[in-house]
């Protein structure tokens, strides 16, 4: 009795194979660069920042379907103020983006900010 296991499995390799090159050629990662408006998050209610830039720029990489798909509001782009008192601070710049984002670079990927109290 001859086995039908060797063409089975070849055909599968075949058809992933072949799924993957038309997944590339049809739908290939493309870079793609935004200006993102700066946030902040978990600043005390009592304090306020100075110093943030309004814009960070970032650089993304994705299947051209997410790039087309995606809303530039999915992508927030902010500084983690958590715990903070007043004084001058060099915190990093933080991206959250949907999942089929690659985020290649934020700019900038640090901020100095200044932390006072609102009275």
């Amino acid at each position: 009795m001859r086995s039908t296991w060797i063409p089975k499995i070849m055909s599968l390799l075949i058809a992933f194979s072949l799924w993957v090159y038309v997944m590339n050629e049809l739908n290939p990662p493309l870079d793609a660069a935004f200006s993102v408006t700066m946030q902040t998050e978990n600043l005390n209610s009592s304090l306020m920042v100075l110093d943030l830039p309004e814009v960070a720029s970032i650089k993304v990489r994705a299947p051209r379907v997410a790039l087309n798909n995606f809303k530039l509001a999915d992508v927030h782009v902010y500084v983690d103020l958590k715990g903070l008192t007043e004084g001058r601070y060099s915190l990093p710049v933080k991206v959250r983006a949907p999942q089929t984002l690659n985020v290649l670079d934020v700019q900038p990927n640090t901020v100095v900010v200044q932390v006072q109290s609102k009275n």
